[in-house]
C-alpha cells in the first residue's frame, strides 16, 4: 500500500500586528515625547517643516517663533502646493500669517497658540482688549489686516500701544507681532551679509559647509536658518556637488528689448 503523501506546509500568513505596531510607531514619532498633537493627530508636512525651522529660534522673548513662508519651500519643493495648504491652515486658524513690511512681500506664519499667547502676554495688563482682539482674529478668513473700529470696546490706540496694529492708510491697520523686529533684523542683516560673501567669492559661489561654519556677526539664529531664507527666497541657487551643495548667486536675465 503507497504510504499518504504529505500535505504541503500551510502558506503563513502576514501578521496583522505588523500594519498595526507601523502605524502605531507612525502616531508615536510627534506624540511620544510632547504634547504638541494629540495621538491621531499627525501634523501635515507643512506643519512639521515649520516646527523644524520654530526649534531652530531661541527660546528667548525677543525672538517671536515665526518662520518666512519662503523658507518652507526648501523643505516641501511644490511651491504651490506650499501655498494652497497655508492658506487652508490659516483658513482653520491652525497658523497665522502676517507681514511685517508690506513693501517687501515677505509672508511670515506662526503658529496659532504662539501667536495667542504673544498676544496675551502683550495684552497683561488690559487682558479684556487682547481677548477681544483675538476673537475679532479668529472669526476672520485671513486677518492680514483689520478696519479701523471693527472691535467692539476696543481702541484702535490701545492696540497700537501693545504693539499689536498699526496704521496702514486712514480706514484700516495691518495686524502686528510685538518684537518682530529683532527677528526681522537678524534674517535681513544676515542675509545681506552672506549675500555679500557670495558675491565677493571667486566665482560667486560657497559651499554649503563653509557658510554652515561661519561665524555669523549679527544673528543668533543657526546659519541653516539663513541659508533656507536665501534659497527659498531664490537669492542663490542651491546646487548639488561631491563637495556639499554650492549655494550660487542668483543671477536674473535681462528682459529682451
Amino acid at each position: 500500500m503507497a504510504e499518504p503523501s504529505t500535505p504541503p506546509p500551510p502558506t503563513p500568513q502576514p501578521e496583522s500586528e505588523s500594519a498595526g505596531s507601523t502605524k502605531d510607531s507612525r502616531k508615536r514619532t510627534f506624540s511620544e515625547d510632547s504634547d504638541l498633537f494629540e495621538e491621531a493627530e499627525i501634523p501635515c508636512d507643512l506643519v512639521a517643516s515649520m516646527l523644524l525651522f520654530l526649534e531652530m529660534i531661541p527660546k528667548a522673548p525677543q525672538f517671536p517663533r515665526a518662520v518666512l513662508k519662503h523658507q518652507l519651500y526648501t523643505v516641501l519643493t511644490n511651491r504651490t502646493t506650499v501655498d494652497r495648504r497655508v492658506e487652508e491652515l490659516v483658513a482653520e486658524h491652525k497658523i497665522f500669517e502676517f507681514m511685517f513690511d508690506e513693501s517687501r512681500h515677505e509672508t511670515w506664519l506662526m503658529m496659532r497658540d504662539d501667536y495667542h499667547a504673544l498676544v496675551h502676554r502683550a495684552a497683561a495688563a488690559q487682558p479684556q482688549v487682547g481677548q477681544a482682539f483675538l476673537q475679532y482674529l479668529d472669526s476672520q478668513k485671513a486677518p492680514l489686516f483689520i478696519q479701523q473700529g471693527s472691535i467692539a470696546d476696543v481702541e484702535d490706540k490701545t492696540l497700537m500701544q501693545m504693539g499689536l496694529l498699526t496704521l496702514r492708510d486712514a480706514t484700516t491697520g495691518w495686524v502686528r507681532v510685538p518684537g518682530m523686529g529683532a527677528l526681522v533684523s537678524a534674517v535681513r542683516d544676515t542675509r545681506t551679509e552672506l549675500l555679500r560673501a557670495i558675491s565677493l567669492s571667486k566665482y560667486k559661489e560657497v559651499l554649503e559647509p563653509t557658510i554652515l561654519k561661519r561665524k555669523l556677526r549679527k544673528t543668533v539664529l543657526p546659519a541653516a536658518f539663513h541659508i533656507a531664507d536665501l534659497v527659498g527666497g531664490d537669492y542663490v541657487i542651491a546646487v548639488p556637488s561631491a563637495s556639499g551643495r554650492l549655494l550660487r548667486q542668483f543671477v536674473r536675465e535681462a528682459r529682451g528689448s
